[in-house]
């Protein structure tokens, strides 16, 4: 019992060290990101995270270009994957206030680990925040659906899918013809302004399906298949 109880209570090692150790011999490590790396609490609040898995993944890309993702890859199997450096897709269940803050902090982590710039990030989070608070306001419940695309065309692509009262004058609220008295249509527009492709297949009493593709880098039309479910 007391064994039991000891290692209940052991707090997670510290992995900064050991991130430290693996990029040594790869780049050049500036005096900032050696003291973000050993600055590293065990335990991050999910900000901190958020915040240190950005810096190092800008880091990386601007010191590697795409081989940062192997680079990731092998931090994160030499932590156990620890921290979630590779990008990968994830899930955001949209069912309470708080979570459009998360599913927006999802899309930055995951732009981040593809190479995203500053300001294509910020777009796409703020779309990411749009089709959430969406779902909130309008359909109550639904999921908000994050992939990764890897390069030479990296990208994520966006699905936010409810099962609510679906929008009944789709098309004049695209064209910006319509508009509900809650202000229903202006955050699709707004999404369909930033993103590289979108998407919506909705009707009344059907629910709303959202699809929204942003790239890191445009890459040359012929050389930029459009990826899965996605127009």
């Amino acid at each position: 019992m007391l064994i039991a109880r000891s290692l209940a209570d052991r707090r997670p090692e510290p992995v900064g060290p050991l991130l430290l150790r693996v990029l040594s011999p790869r780049i050049i490590v500036s005096p900032q990101l050696r003291q973000m790396l050993v600055s590293l609490p065990a335990d991050p609040s999910p900000q901190r995270l958020d915040e240190f898995i950005t810096t190092l993944s800008h880091y990386l890309w601007a010191c590697l270009g795409a081989q940062a993702l192997e680079v990731a890859g092998e931090l994160d199997r030499v932590t156990g994957h620890a921290l979630g450096l590779s990008p990968r897709d994830e899930v955001v269940l949209i069912d309470r206030e708080e979570a459009a803050v998360e599913a927006r902090r999802a899309a930055g982590r995951l732009a981040a680990k593809l190479g995203f710039g500053a300001v294509k990030r910020m777009k796409l989070m703020t779309a990411v925040s749009e089709l959430a608070r969406n779902i909130g306001m309008y359909a109550g419940r639904g999921e908000v659906r994050l992939g990764a695309h890897l390069p030479p065309g990296a990208a994520v692509q966006v699905e936010a899918v409810d099962e609510g009262p679906g929008i009944a004058e789709l098309q004049a609220v695209l064209a910006g013809t319509y508009r509900s008295r809650s202000g229903l249509g202006l955050g699709l527009r707004g999404v369909q302004a930033v993103a590289d492709a979108f998407s919506v297949e909705s009707a009344p009493g059907q629910g709303t399906r959202v699809q929204a593709l942003f790239y890191a880098m445009r890459p040359p039309i012929s050389a930029a298949p459009v990826p899965p479910n996605t127009i």
